[in-house]
């Protein structure tokens, strides 16, 4: 207890080397902690915007369709999907469910029909659509699909080429599940912009009946798109959702991962460089916190050897130095913290918008704003890394000074 008393007063007597102590390791905890959100802000961003903009958290289709899914399959479908959809609904983590009728289409402007684009047709159901997406939030002219006003959305880099606007009518063509082409005039309800080519460059929006109507299909669809309550835990999910599909053992329920697979791939595959990174940032913060305990022991060799001219021997003179180390430590890392948390207001509350990057071409889906992902965990970690390592560079250099003979650390800035 005395040689926490006489620690703790001498952390109070050094103001100056304790000021630029705690700063130090402030900052190296604030970093490691803001670093890894950072990073997992990067892929929660990346995966939640893929998500929301296209896939949902899981999809139910036909056992099958995913294996002939480059050929649009119109036999391979959910069949009395409404009765499927009940029966999914039921399960406690679903909170949102809607048909999906993909198709092959080309499209093209009804004053110009020469000018003609092939594209993947979706059919959809606006008001279900919605609580699942967000294409509707990205409405850049016109209006959102609704059950009143049925016709397509296409777009702005598809609009552009076909020279539509809102209002316009636009004609499209399909080849429905026995083989024949069909033709269906609708009306441009509005034009869109996600900034994820994937679906700018590829893909419209179409009213599910006439859809269903293009393609001779009256009550089935290609695919249940399914919104769920925990994010995290998709894979038990879907695995309930598999067990409620019982009665249909035609179909199957699958994970959004599956729908992206090269994204997916190719985001993981930067794991490994974003881990490089942060062992990189951690060895240099380490080094930087070793440094500046170690050399403010230095600086105190005069004094550590007038406290062992009065007497004091080496172990508690080690304990006493390593009390102090730990009280500028705990202090160091507590403000980091506080520091990391009070950036997490700003990171993780607000963000960034990205909004700047639609129409940049952007490959990947981040969604509005980027965001970093704060959790408990990287303070503990960033904590206590900071806390051992100043620890370490105390310890380790005081017991270096404490060895040395009495004069020789009396003399240490005598010339």
């Amino acid at each position: 207890m005395e040689l926490l008393r006489i620690g703790v007063r001498n952390v109070r007597r050094n103001t100056r080397r304790t000021v630029l102590n705690v700063i130090a390791l402030a900052l190296g905890t604030a970093i490691m902690i803001v670093s890894v959100a950072w990073v997992r802000g990067y892929f929660t961003s990346l995966f939640d915007g893929i998500i929301r903009i296209d896939t949902g958290h899981a999809q139910v289709l036909h056992g099958s369709y995913r294996d002939e899914q480059r050929r649009l399959p119109l036999d391979l479908t959910v069949r009395d999907y409404n009765a499927v959809r009940d029966t999914v609904r039921d399960v406690p983590s679903v909170t949102a469910i809607a048909a999906r009728l993909d198709f092959g289409a080309q499209i093209s402007s009804e004053a110009d029909p020469a000018r003609s684009i092939r594209l993947l047709g979706r059919g959809v159901e606006p008001e279900l659509e919605e609580r699942i997406t967000v294409v509707a939030d990205h409405i850049v002219r016109g209006s959102a699909l609704s059950e009143a006003r049925r016709g397509v959305l296409l777009s702005e880099r598809i609009a552009s080429r076909l020279r539509v606007e809102p209002g316009d009518a636009v004609i499209i063509r399909a080849i429905d599940r026995s083989g024949a082409w069909q033709e269906r005039s609708a009306e441009l309800v509005g034009v869109f912009t996600l900034g994820y080519p994937a679906i700018d460059e590829t893909s419209f929006l179409i009213s599910l009946p006439i859809a269903q109507e293009l393609t001779g299909i009256s009550n089935a669809v290609t695919r249940l798109v399914i919104a769920l309550d925990s994010g995290p835990a998709v894979a038990s999910n879907v695995a309930a959702v598999n067990a409620a599909l019982g009665d249909w053992p035609e179909l199957r329920a699958y994970e959004w991962r599956r729908f992206v697979e090269v994204i997916v791939q190719a985001v993981e595959a930067d794991a490994a460089g974003f881990a490089v990174i942060i062992v990189v940032l951690y060895l240099l913060i380490i080094v930087g916190i070793l440094n500046s305990m170690s050399m403010s022991v230095h600086e105190r060799r005069r004094e550590i050897g007038t406290l062992r001219a009065i007497g004091m021997k080496r172990a508690p003179l080690r304990r006493l130095i390593l009390v102090e180390g730990a009280a500028v430590a705990l202090i160091g890392a507590a403000a980091g913290a506080v520091l990391a948390g009070l950036s997490s207001i700003y990171f993780a509350g607000v963000g960034f918008d990205l909004s700047i990057l639609e129409g940049t071409g952007l490959p990947l889906p981040f969604g509005e704003r980027f965001v970093a992902d704060f959790r408990v965990h990287d303070y503990l970690i960033a904590t206590a890394i900071a806390v051992v390592t100043a620890c370490v560079g105390t310890i380790l250099p005081a017991t270096r000074s404490a060895r040395l003979p009495i004069t020789d650390a009396l003399g240490a800035h005598v010339e």
